[in-house]
């Protein structure tokens, strides 16, 4: 999934970096800005939560957002329920997201 959701957000024209593990994380986060920050699905609760906790503290202005297939696990307003979507409505979740002041 994780490939499927870079190739869609690179196909609708967003700079889009990929990091399944802490490393790539923390490295991605200290090299770029980022608008938002997607914690995917098959992340364990306990990562997605430092990830969150990271992002808050060394990336204020970026939105995090998380994508779960039963329930969420991070205190944030931006959440998708990956089990009953689509490619249109994930980027239909990101736009919003991005918009949202």
């Amino acid at each position: 999934m994780l490939e499927t959701r870079h190739k869609l957000l690179l196909g609708e024209g967003y700079r889009s970096f990929k990091a399944s593990t802490w490393a790539e994380f923390e490295s991605a986060c200290g090299a770029q800005d980022f608008d938002l920050i997607l914690l995917g699905q098959s992340m364990s609760p306990s990562l997605k939560h430092d990830m969150y906790d990271f992002a808050v503290k060394h990336c204020p202005t970026t939105k995090v957002a998380e994508l779960y297939l039963h329930a969420q696990s991070i205190p944030t307003k931006y959440s998708f329920d990956a089990r009953v979507s689509g490619p249109e409505e994930f980027l239909e979740f990101v736009k919003r997201v991005l918009a949202d002041q």
